[in-house]
């Protein structure tokens, strides 16, 4: 009964006939042939709803040109669960992904092959990395990735997996795959409500209408002409640079702009109509041209709240289709001084979000005083006793400890640096010479020894391009230390920040370096007041509490916000000795005691506010 309704009323409203419109109906879905804007599609869904149609509005989505290499139909050993190829802003290419043992055995020493090839199919460049997780137990994954620098002309990426040996495995392709994308209804419903509600609410019978400009070009035209009504659904690929996919004839989508301009100029002052012409006469010829690879994951959000604020900015200045006039203006508005200078006396007056933020600063400064990580006190005696042969030298031992050092400082990071130490210069080491190492969490001591050993050549390499340069943009420093082997972002930055301390040749600006938030940093500004464990979960990078953690430290060290990580981890390490504990901190023995409102100690506030992405 609703589609034999909806058929009559568009029939009547638009001259189609009957019959061709109840044909059109029955196609399931029904696609529109003509690419169209963001705004356009949206508006023209809005005019389908009026009619009481259901309406998908779909983006399509690119698909990254990863493929992968020994994929079998049985006997299969891993699975490959996601890839995605990101590139940075600095022109850095990542390639990330996930993968899953689903052998009956515990698989050892996995490594990853990634392959690029240029549009000829030659290969350009590769990367072997190893699986940080070893072994890599049934029915348990590991994530994966590899940087590529440079402006690589790659058009095609290969994946495989192999062993330690170099025999590959079969894998499993179970990466999701969507072509489509369906944008959200409530963006729809934006749209509406800036529709007068006597087109949505009233059916008021129009006159029939006179021919306009179609929506499609002549060629299409004619090819409609050709191909009958039957053809008219075919669906089309759209680019995902804000083209979407609707359904319905070419006739119908250019009556729709007519018959809406119709029902504005009837139902609304002389201006109403210019508002919404804006949104239709949206030239399509502004899209942006895709380049050969892009990142397959966009962020809609940013781009729909985009649009949505450019349609309410037109509207605002011509509500109620009143002008300003300025010609005749009052005795009060003739003096436009006075308003900025009450603006700028209110904000002098707002007070500080954290009254005890000088003495947070000399806890600081005398917490870093009284004592160093033994690292630091390592360092400093060799550079005393004039160990470093040059900052060649020092630099390289700098890069080393921090790649040792995955989890937490430790004395087996220490020592496996120590160790290494008077081998780190030589050019043509042996992996004889090289003493057993201390494992890690994820690698043996063996294990850990060859892939130090294989890491040389790169912390070389990246030692000798630091000192070409004497400044550094941090950014840019930390796409060049990543690609040594095991150098996640977290040892990164810290070691950018050891530069900046310890290295006088280098001169880098650490202020933009984002402050690393863990457990124990967490559950000291949640203490401390800075963060409500409630409201400010952290969820990644741009959460609610990331931000306001970023902004805390940023207003108490300006030129380093990194300088917060040290003392509130070891703070707010409980296990290990930090007063801040989870429950029932020992506040008495912590350097905040005076100034701290000492909030949330009948619970660990990083429970509550740490909430982990599986």
């Amino acid at each position: 009964m609703e589609k034999a309704n909806f058929c009559k009323e568009v029939s009547a409203h638009y001259g189609i006939p009957l019959v061709l419109m109840q044909k059109i109906a029955d196609r399931c879905p029904i696609v529109i042939k003509k690419d169209l804007s963001f705004k356009k599609a949206k508006l023209l869904a809005i005019a389908f709803q009026s009619f009481g149609a259901s309406i998908s509005v779909e983006r399509k989505k690119k698909l990254s040109p990863i493929f992968l290499e020994f994929s079998t139909d049985k006997n299969w050993r891993v699975e490959l669960e996601s890839s995605h190829l990101r590139k940075s802003p600095g022109g850095t290419w990542q390639i990330i992904g996930r993968v899953r043992n689903i052998w009956n055995e515990e698989l050892v020493d996995l490594w990853t092959l990634i392959q690029l090839f240029d549009k000829f199919g030659d290969l350009i460049a590769f990367e072997e990395i190893p699986l940080p997780v070893n072994p890599l137990s049934p029915k348990e994954s590991s994530p994966f990735k590899a940087i590529f620098e440079g402006d690589l002309p790659f058009q095609k990426i290969s994946i495989s997996f192999k062993n330690a040996s170099g025999k590959p495995l079969s894998v499993k392709d179970s990466r999701e795959k969507k072509d489509w994308v369906e944008m959200k209804i409530a963006e729809l419903e934006k749209i509406t409500s800036l529709l007068p509600p006597a087109i949505l609410s009233e059916r008021v019978p129009t006159p029939p209408v006179m021919p306009q400009p179609s929506l499609i070009t002549e060629i299409e035209g004619d090819r409609l002409e050709e191909n009958g009504p039957e053809q008219i659904s075919e669906e089309i690929q759209l680019d995902e640079q804000e083209t979407q996919s609707l359904r319905t004839d070419g006739e119908i989508r250019s009556e729709i702009e007519e018959i809406s301009s119709d029902r504005l100029e009837e139902h609304e002052p002389e201006k109403e109509p210019e508002k919404l012409e804006g949104l239709q006469e949206e030239p399509e010829t502004s899209e942006n041209i895709l380049p050969v690879i892009e990142k397959e994951e966009v962020n809609e959000t940013e781009e729909e709240l985009h649009l949505d604020d450019q349609t309410d900015d037109e509207p605002e200045e011509k509500i109620g289709g009143l002008d300003l006039d300025l010609s005749q203006p009052d005795e009060a508005d003739q003096s436009p001084v006075r308003s900025p200078a009450i603006v700028e006396e209110k904000k002098g007056k707002e007070p500080t979000p954290y009254p005890w933020m000088d003495e947070f600063r000399k806890a600081i400064a005398a917490y870093e005083k009284k004592g160093q990580d033994p690292f630091n006190v390592w360092f400093d005696h060799l550079r005393k006793e004039g160990k470093f042969e040059n900052s060649y030298h020092s630099l390289l031992t700098l890069l080393s400890y921090n790649r040792f050092n995955q989890i937490h400082s430790s004395e087996s990071v220490l020592e496996n640096t120590r160790k290494t130490f008077n081998l780190s210069l030589s050019n043509d080491l042996s992996i004889e010479e090289i003493p057993s190492l201390e494992g890690t969490p994820f690698f043996s001591g063996e294990i850990w020894r060859d892939l130090y050993f294989r890491a040389i050549p790169k912390l070389h390499e990246v030692t000798r391009r630091i000192l070409e340069k004497k400044e550094w943009d941090p950014f840019d420093l930390d796409r060049l230390i990543r690609i040594i082997p095991h150098m996640t972002e977290r040892n990164s930055y810290r070691t950018i920040r050891f530069i900046h301390d310890k290295i006088p040749e280098v001169t880098i600006d650490v202020s933009p370096l984002p402050v690393e938030i863990t457990e124990s940093l967490y559950r000291v500004v949640s203490r401390l007041g800075v963060v409500n464990p409630f409201f400010d979960h952290h969820q990644g990078k741009n959460s609610m509490g990331d931000l306001k953690i970023q902004t805390f430290a940023r207003s108490a060290f300006p030129d380093d916000p990194g300088r917060v990580e040290e003392p509130m981890n070891q703070l707010g390490a409980g296990d290990e000795g930090g007063p801040c504990s989870s429950i029932e901190p020992w506040c008495q023995h912590c350097p905040f005691e005076s100034f701290c409102p000492k909030l949330y100690t009948d619970f660990n506030p990083s429970e509550k506010g740490m909430v982990f992405r599986s």
